[in-house]
């Protein structure tokens, strides 16, 4: 499948809906409803995710089965290396926090630490700071999963077994649970956020399928614009149904998440020349720490504001807790730049050459 490099509409989209997590987050943080389907973000990284993980698969030439765990182990690595940076200062700067905020004892952040990076405890407002690395952990065991099979059986899987899984996991979360929320609780098989992402990362994979099978389709200009504009409402309809009551409109909120995105990235429509810029794609370079760091400031603000009896509205707070997260995601990204500018440099500190 012939495509550009950088994909501008999903670097945007990545970078409102990473922000669209932050509202979820602070409404659910007061215990308010507002944005309380918000969490519908993860499914659009999730998904993408595995739209991306197809296209490596089905594109890595062909090896023997004894390189198969080999390859997996590289590619988990350098996930986990893109990663690791962001946790890292997540760490680091939760450490003060905890210890004024929580009155966390360095034994009780290092079991937190631990926590972050199991699944069931990532619900337990104790380890809230580092709870949202549940998606990470989520993310890595999926792509841990689909990699190899993808290696293996290529085509056969993506046009054939991806589809059915997708269908049964889609109705075995829909039959067990109601909804897509809430990873850390366990079911017959695993704990929802793991069957979550394997559901996601299978739905990306289907896309990409999908899209492979049609892309020597040409469109008219009329077909063009009704894409784009079905793209725009969609995306628009995603984001209000985000804003009402969780959980009511989580199946209906996914499926449209797969029709934009199957728009998307297929590359038509009207919006991609104007997507492709520098601006976009610096956009997707903030979604990950705003996304992995917003919890912190949360909980910050709205201790300060407690001990300063300032009462805020929810929008208001929203509002300034987005900025603060867009501005320390803006400085992240800086930092982590010129670490890997020197980065022989800090590690000669530590290893000779």
């Amino acid at each position: 499948m012939v495509e550009r490099k950088r994909n501008g509409k999903i670097s945007f989209w990545k970078f409102v809906f990473s922000l669209l997590i932050v509202a979820y987050h602070v409404g659910n943080y007061h215990h308010t409803s507002f944005f309380g389907g918000g969490y519908l973000g993860v499914e659009f990284f999730f998904i993408v995710s595995g739209y991306y993980l197809c296209k490596k698969g089905l594109n890595y030439k062909r090896i023997s089965d004894k390189s198969i765990g080999k390859e997996t182990f590289q590619w988990i690595i350098s996930r986990i290396k893109k990663l690791l940076p962001y946790v890292v200062i997540l760490w680091l700067i939760g450490l003060p926090i905890s210890i004024w905020i929580d009155k966390m004892s360095l034994y009780d952040f290092t079991t937190a630490i631990a926590n972050s990076l199991y699944i069931p405890n990532s619900g337990n407002q104790l380890f809230a700071l580092y709870g949202i690395t549940w998606f990470i952990v989520a993310l890595l065991i999926g792509e841990a999963i689909m990699f190899p099979i993808l290696l293996k059986y290529k085509e056969n899987y993506s046009s054939i077994w991806s589809f059915i899984i997708t269908f049964f996991l889609f109705s075995y979360i829909m039959i067990q649970y109601g909804n897509i929320n809430d990873p850390w609780i366990y079911g017959n098989i695993s704990y929802k956020g793991i069957i979550r992402a394997l559901l996601d990362l299978n739905i990306g994979i289907c896309i990409y399928t999908f899209l492979d099978y049609y892309k020597k389709i040409k469109l008219t200009d009329f077909s063009k614009f009704c894409l784009t504009c079905f793209e725009l409402i969609g995306y628009g309809s995603i984001i209000y149904l985000s804003t009402l009551e969780a959980h009511r409109f989580d199946f209906i909120a996914l499926i449209l998440i797969i029709l934009c995105l199957s728009i998307s990235l297929s590359h038509k429509g009207y919006l991609m020349d104007f997507s492709n810029n520098k601006v976009f794609y610096y956009m997707e370079k903030l979604s990950i720490p705003i996304f992995i760091n917003q919890y912190i400031f949360i909980k910050l603000f709205a201790f300060i504001m407690k001990s300063c009896q300032i009462n805020l509205s929810i929008y208001i707070e929203i509002v300034i807790n987005i900025v603060i997260s867009i501005l320390f995601a803006i400085l992240e990204v800086k930092l982590i730049k010129e670490y890997q500018k020197n980065r022989k440099k800090v590690l000669s500190i530590l290893i000779e050459e």
